[in-house]
């Protein structure tokens, strides 16, 4: 559902151009008021669980017991609890612990985001300025023209 209102972007702008604004704001808000009918009246067909606590709590906790050790998330199991009579009070399961480090394996691409985006920002802002100047010089040389004074070359 989310998926095809996302779409709906590309629709609305078809929509503003052709018709008008009144059909491409009733779009997104059929979609919108689609959406939560189908949440009230399917209410009944979901399943809900009573929380449990949280599992950003648990993965900061099963983090902290693995830096302690060494960089090293197997002492942070439960089975490496129990084996080395470890003082951890876990509520977590070894799968949690294998769902953490593959989590961190795939979020080693984002290391290099701020280099990117620093890098990006600069181009920018220098393009920007570099346009800025140009754009000035460019206005000055039309104020001068207008005037009678300059011609534009």
């Amino acid at each position: 559902m989310l998926n095809l209102g996302s779409l709906s972007s590309i629709a609305t702008t078809e929509l503003e151009l052709h018709v008008g604004f009144w059909a491409a704001y009733l779009l997104p808000i059929t979609m919108f008021i689609f959406a939560v009918v189908a949440l009230v009246y399917g209410k009944r067909f979901y399943k809900s669980r009573r929380p449990r606590g949280s599992v950003v709590l648990n993965a900061f906790r099963a983090l902290t017991i693995g830096i302690r050790a060494g960089w090293n998330l197997e002492t942070a199991k439960p089975s490496c609890c129990d084996l080395y009579h470890l003082p951890y009070n876990t509520q977590w399961s070894d799968l949690f612990i294998d769902e953490i480090r593959r989590a961190l394996v795939a979020c080693r691409i984002f290391i290099f985001f701020p280099i990117v985006f620093c890098f990006q920002s600069y181009s920018n802002y220098s393009t920007g300025f570099a346009m800025d100047k140009c754009s000035a010089i460019l206005f000055r040389r039309l104020v001068k023209c207008s005037s009678k004074e300059y011609l534009m070359i």
